[in-house]
């Protein structure tokens, strides 16, 4: 059987990327170790083996941490790089941890597959065709995704496939409420949440806020309070029965956004980070989206009844 070792943000308490693990697991087969910040987390969470992800620094070198993690590595027979949005320069960091999990993987000549992920916007241009030059294979989630890579000089083929997420299955939703994800954010209106708050309580629905991890929670917690909402921490366990209560979303964060597609939730997205626009532009609803540093409260309403009943105007 293939020893696959899968590469990615996992246990690290944000359910976007433990739904894109969940997705993945659904797709491949073989022996299958994953490495987590978290790895006791990641065997409950998904029934699989887990590693942990060496830190830096002395006190996991003496512990031995490192060692354990490279085992993994030199182990296994592919390497995938799953999910997610771990090339981008809108959160830098995310680059250089993406590529020091890679990097054994390459100094170990094995076969690395990116597998469908968000790319871009790229600036460290070098350092990201290096490491894509050296994968077996390449897949990402959206046409913008492959033109990023397109444009660095990447020469192999690039396939474009759906998030790993849609490959979970997901029933039309029948409940009554609005379904909201907030997330906190440097170029966000300054208003945002005199404006939305506004926008919640002209909606006259019942509103749930959904946490998709815990830099959410403050935000969300105020608007709560004004608006008298429900607020639910998002899990594998209980994000199906949620959505099933939703009439309509307005989501920051990707996976909410995705959910509400495949739950066929009408959904404004709020376009924080290009990956927003993408996933909207691939499924032909850019109009929903808005942009986040000047939110015009009546260009949501209009977005809003537009996305509910298909009429081009708010009534008067």
């Amino acid at each position: 059987m293939v020893k696959v070792l899968i590469l990615g943000n996992y246990g690290a308490k944000n359910f976007g990327d433990e739904l894109v693990l969940k997705g993945i697991l659904k797709m491949i087969k073989g022996d299958i170790t994953v490495l987590s910040s978290n790895p006791t987390e990641t065997k409950r969470l998904h029934n699989v083996n887990a590693a942990w992800v060496f830190p830096t620094g002395l006190r996991s070198l003496l512990r031995g941490s490192i060692f354990k993690t490279i085992k993994h590595y030199w182990q296994a027979d592919l390497i995938l790089f799953g999910g997610g949005t771990l090339f981008t320069d809108e959160e830098p960091r995310t680059i250089w941890i993406s590529g020091i999990q890679i990097l054994p993987a390459i100094l170990m000549r094995k076969d690395i597959i990116c597998f469908r992920q968000g790319i871009g916007p790229i600036r460290r241009k070098r350092i990201v065709r290096w490491l894509f030059n050296r994968f077996a294979k390449i897949s990402v989630r959206d046409e913008q995704s492959a033109r990023e890579l397109k444009k660095l000089g990447i020469k192999k083929e690039i396939h474009v496939k759906p998030d790993p997420a849609f490959s979970l299955n997901a029933k039309k939703s029948h409940g009554n409420e609005l379904l909201v994800s907030i997330r906190d954010w440097p170029t966000l209106d300054p208003n945002f949440e005199q404006k939305f708050t506004e926008l919640l309580k002209w909606t006259k629905m019942p509103v749930r806020i959904l946490i998709f991890g815990e830099e959410d929670r403050k935000i969300s917690e105020r608007i709560a309070r004004k608006v008298d909402a429900k607020i639910d921490t998002i899990t594998l366990s209980n994000y199906e029965k949620i959505f099933a209560k939703g009439k309509f979303s307005l989501c920051f964060r990707l996976h909410a956004c995705i959910l509400s597609i495949m739950h066929e939730i009408p959904c404004i997205g709020f376009a924080y980070e290009s990956k927003i626009e993408n996933l909207f532009k691939k499924h032909d609803l850019e109009k929903y989206v808005i942009n986040i540093e000047n939110i015009d409260v009546d260009l949501l309403k209009e977005k809003f009844h537009r996305a509910v009943t298909g009429v081009d105007h708010v009534a008067e």
